[in-house]
């Protein structure tokens, strides 16, 4: 795996706030990857996507949603947009994708979502739990990247409600 830049990291929203001394104890208690997809490829499946999130460091990711033989694109991501638990929940989706009726879709258990490459992308992963809940030591800086991330996800599920 290609080593992160750190300098570059610091300049994205989400560690906005974080010293750069921090960077690699946070990158480590948030169990980062750094991953590179192909166009197409799956980055989060249903599954996953309660477990973890996403930011997009190159290229760009759609978020998928299907249901009944429909498959829709409800967003288009680019750097450094997020995605994952918390970003596009499928209570919030039903207002965005019009896949059926709202109370239909979300009772269906074949509906799906999905975070997919749409062009060759590089994107960093965190572990969901590990950023909701602060390390044993509550240390500033994951303090300041959970609340950072909270901001982002509120403002970009705004954006794409606005759009229905």
């Amino acid at each position: 795996m290609e080593e992160l830049d750190i300098r570059a990291l610091l300049a994205l929203p989400v560690f906005q706030g974080v010293f750069e001394q921090n960077m690699e104890e946070l990158l480590g208690c948030l169990y980062t990857q750094r991953r590179q997809y192909a166009k197409g490829e799956v980055i989060l499946n249903s599954g996953d996507y309660q477990k973890k999130i996403g930011l997009v460091l190159e290229g760009r990711v759609d978020v998928v949603s299907r249901a009944g033989g429909e498959e829709r694109t409800i967003a288009r991501l680019e750097a450094p947009e997020m995605f994952g638990c918390g970003f596009f929940q499928r209570e919030l989706l039903h207002r965005i994708d019009g896949l059926g009726a709202p109370q239909d879709k979300l009772a269906d258990p074949d509906w799906v979502q999905e975070a997919v490459a749409a062009e060759e992308c590089t994107v960093l992963l965190f572990e969901h739990e590990h950023v909701i809940t602060p390390c044993w030591f509550c240390c500033f800086y994951h303090t300041r990247f959970i609340d950072n991330a909270i901001h982002i996800a509120a403002a970009q599920n705004k954006k794409y409600l606005k759009k229905d």
